[in-house]
């Protein structure tokens, strides 16, 4: 925390605050997220992530008010949370759920359920109705793959990003240098 200058709080939830701040250095703006956790020295765990002025996912779903998303925003925002998983997969790092509820909040319009719990009920049980006709069959299909009662039963982050209509949107998320030794693999 000594490397930033706090800006304003920006945010607030059951397991802690986001602040926006700044880096003393370069004056670069970030979020930083502070966990409370009673067990650590300080007693916070603090997280920086990119500052987006935008907003957050969770903002962007709400400010919708109902309206259905274009697939193609749906994908991009998709292909980006599965980059996510799996570089947090391949170092083993433990992930938070809010992940999950902001996706599944993005969903809900198109599920009908009518709040969180409605929708994790409906999942659960398998008695979701079909996703509007509006989407492709590619993302129909593959929502109703991970929406699959038995979680084994459910497609693996790498197996989501090497489908087809999937694949061919990661390029466009992936750093120059990624870019670059991903095409001498090939």
């Amino acid at each position: 925390m000594d490397k930033y200058i706090k800006v304003q709080k920006i945010g607030e939830g059951s397991f802690g605050k986001a602040f926006l701040v700044k880096d003393k250095e370069n004056s670069q703006q970030y979020v930083i997220k502070e966990i409370n956790i009673s067990k650590v020295k300080n007693g916070c765990l603090y997280i920086v992530m990119d500052y987006c002025e935008g907003g957050d996912l969770f903002k962007k779903i709400n400010a919708q008010k109902g309206v259905l998303f274009s697939e193609d925003q749906i994908l991009d925002w998709f292909v980006q949370i599965c980059l996510a998983l799996k570089h947090i997969h391949d170092r083993k790092i433990l992930h938070m759920v809010y992940l999950v509820t902001n996706y599944f909040k993005l969903l809900m319009k198109t599920f009908e359920a009518g709040n969180m719990k409605n929708l994790v009920l409906k999942i659960i049980s398998g008695s979701f109705p079909p996703v509007s006709m509006h989407y492709s069959y590619d993302l129909r299909n593959l929502l109703a793959q991970l929406f699959k009662r038995n979680p084994r039963d459910r497609p693996s982050v790498n197996s989501i990003l090497e489908k087809n209509f999937i694949a061919k949107r990661v390029e466009k998320f992936l750093t120059p240098q990624v870019r670059k030794i991903k095409n001498n693999e090939h």
